[in-house]
């Protein structure tokens, strides 16, 4: 067992056994943090067991599954929370750099259910054009095909100026300007498209939505 900075210890094992991490626990212990395929021999923990352990005094574990890849789905074994990087096993041939975080407790209808209200919080405001969302009553072929949710992302537009949605923008730091996924149009292409300088895109996540309102009530 070496320790790090921080407080952290890292454990080098060839077994795996829960008995080996049970051993360092103190009442300061917050997360327990493993990797499916121990670098370089390779060695595979005991997730049940050590998930037992751990659960059972309230301690989550956070699992790196590089080298794993798909083929082991910790989540089913007892891993509170997934990583890969997508750098070594997903991308490959290290051009690109990234992670993917997998959580068991999250709903995949949060995000959602998060834009939903939020869009109606937005529709409701004076200080709001419009809003245009998927998941609004009238969008009939959405109600027909999307019948398991209906995605996170919508567009709203704030009143004021020519350059409202850039101000709005800059104020945020949370969405983006509609017209920068359509920079390669002119301003006349970008109207044509529905483009418009007020229009603001919004992508939503799992954050809490009063969170997302809070930073939107502080720009619009």
């Amino acid at each position: 067992m070496v320790a790090l900075e921080g407080g952290t210890y890292t454990i080098s094992t060839s077994s795996g056994q829960a008995a080996q991490f049970v051993a360092i626990l103190t009442i300061c212990s917050k997360v327990i943090y493993l990797e499916s395929m121990g670098n370089p021999k390779f060695n595979i923990p005991d997730f049940e067991a050590i998930r037992k352990i751990m659960h059972d005094t309230g301690i989550p574990v956070i699992v790196d599954n590089t080298f794993g890849g798909y083929l082991i789905k910790l989540i089913e074994h007892g891993a509170d929370i997934v990583i890969h990087s997508a750098t070594k096993w997903i991308e490959g041939h290290g051009t690109t750099i990234g992670g993917v975080v997998s959580m068991e407790f999250i709903d995949k209808h949060t995000g959602p259910k998060n834009a939903l209200e939020l869009a109606r919080w937005l529709e409701s405001r004076d200080d709001v054009l419009w809003v245009s969302y998927r998941g609004f009553e009238y969008h009939e072929n959405a109600k027909k095909y999307m019948w398991n949710g209906f995605g996170c992302i919508f567009a709203f537009g704030v009143k004021g100026d020519a350059n409202v949605g850039a101000t709005f923008i800059d104020a945020l730091r949370l969405a983006r300007r509609a017209s920068t996924t359509h920079q390669q149009l002119t301003d006349e292409e970008q109207l044509s498209a529905g483009v418009n300088k007020e229009m603001i895109n919004v992508s939503v996540g799992y954050e809490h939505v009063d969170d997302i309102k809070r930073r939107l009530y502080n720009c619009v």
